[in-house]
């Protein structure tokens, strides 16, 4: 199987008086069928071409999630009077970004939880995905 190229379409950027050329500024597009084509084209390569660490790929990710602390969360930083932060919760994979108005000790405000996404796209097969 070969991999896919990805055509260069040339795009000069500008910036601070600085040119610069993209070859693949088309890939932007998340509306246009030949990106999606390709990226479907891109990950089925990658899948067939990293099948044969799929063990190895579930022993690593077992190992990396057994040391995260289940019920830990970031330290929350201050900004336009909320206080932010990410939790994780003990039994879910992903974070939940929340925020509190003004002081620390008031009801939360979960702003995302990346598990009900993961749920919703079919993302929760342990596998790892953008953003």
């Amino acid at each position: 199987m070969n991999y896919p190229k990805a055509t260069k379409n040339p795009k000069i950027l500008t910036k601070h008086d600085h040119e610069r050329v993209d070859n693949y500024y088309w890939l932007n597009d998340r509306e246009d069928t030949e990106v999606i084509d390709y990226l479907h084209a891109e990950n089925a390569y990658t899948k067939k071409k990293l099948a044969s660490t799929e063990t190895l790929q579930k022993e690593l990710y077992d190992e990396i999630v057994a040391k995260i602390v289940k019920d830990d969360s970031s330290v929350p930083y201050e900004s336009n009077g909320y206080w932010y932060y990410a939790r994780y919760e003990e039994g879910k994979d992903y974070p939940i970004y929340c925020r509190k108005k003004e002081i620390l000790e008031t009801d939360e405000a979960i702003l995302l939880d990346v598990n009900v996404l993961a749920e919703r796209r079919g993302d929760n097969d342990n596998s790892f995905f953008l953003h």
